[in-house]
């Protein structure tokens, strides 16, 4: 297998190893793998609200910092499968069958701004934001049926574009920004507001997003995140008063 990928047995979703602590939560590492789940979870696993029984999950966050990212499939031959594509601002995306068929093109998921050229046979969709992450999912016929979705498994492959033509797997990256930052002297009430705006930084804004100006009378913004509560004091007791 290329250095890009790992084959992560697990029992459960590869999302459920992904918890951190309440109190300190730094983002998830910038991973660029793809992570598989080998074994069917049961009716009793709760990391979900309605856990998929019948299907195998793969999952991968992916950083578009650096340019598009192409996501290969297998041929799946008939078999259902679905690839979700969730963006930081809650858009997703679906890859299946009805739009697809059994085996679709290779797809590049394109950071909003990027002005580059895909390579020849390589279809684009739009992603608005810096991260995302990557869910496919395969149908389980049965227990004798798992030795064949770890091989269509198998086939799932991440390319950055500038790779893609010479068959260069995708490596790992640079960890993510911590949502909180080194040396912090946000109290601990406004704590989610800094954390908020840590994350922001990493999103993408559109033009036609002009609604987050909004908060900029209360020292938030996407530049700065939230050092100018810091010299606010008003502000700052203003937002953790209680009511």
């Amino acid at each position: 297998m290329g250095e890009g990928r790992t084959r992560v047995p697990r029992d459960v979703h590869p999302v459920a190893a992904r918890r951190r602590p309440p109190r300190v939560p730094p983002l998830l590492a910038r991973r660029q793998y793809l992570g598989h789940a080998r074994t069917l979870i049961t009716p009793r696993f709760r990391a979900v609200a309605t856990p998929n029984t019948e299907t195998l999950y793969s999952t991968a966050l992916l950083d578009l910092a650096d340019g598009p990212i192409v996501l290969v499939h297998p041929d799946f031959q008939g078999r259902y499968y679905r690839t979700s594509i969730w963006e930081l601002h809650g858009d997703t995306h679906t890859i299946g069958e009805r739009t697809y068929g059994s085996h679709p093109p290779p797809l590049a998921m394109v950071p909003l701004g990027w002005h580059g050229q895909l390579p020849s046979g390589v279809n684009g969709i739009e992603i608005r934001s810096r991260y995302v992450t990557v869910g496919p999912h395969i149908a389980v016929y049965g227990g004798d049926d798992l030795p064949n979705v770890h091989r269509l498994q198998q086939g799932l492959e991440l390319y950055a574009v500038a790779g893609f033509a010479n068959g260069s797997e995708l490596g790992p990256g640079r960890p993510m920004r911590p949502a909180r930052r080194p040396g912090t002297t946000t109290p601990l009430e406004l704590m989610f507001l800094e954390e908020l705006c840590e994350v922001l930084k990493d999103l993408t804004v559109r033009d036609d997003e002009l609604g987050f100006a909004r908060q900029l009378r209360i020292g938030v913004t996407l530049s700065d995140g939230f050092h100018s509560l810091e010299r606010h004091a008003r502000r700052r007791e203003h937002l953790a008063a209680p009511g």
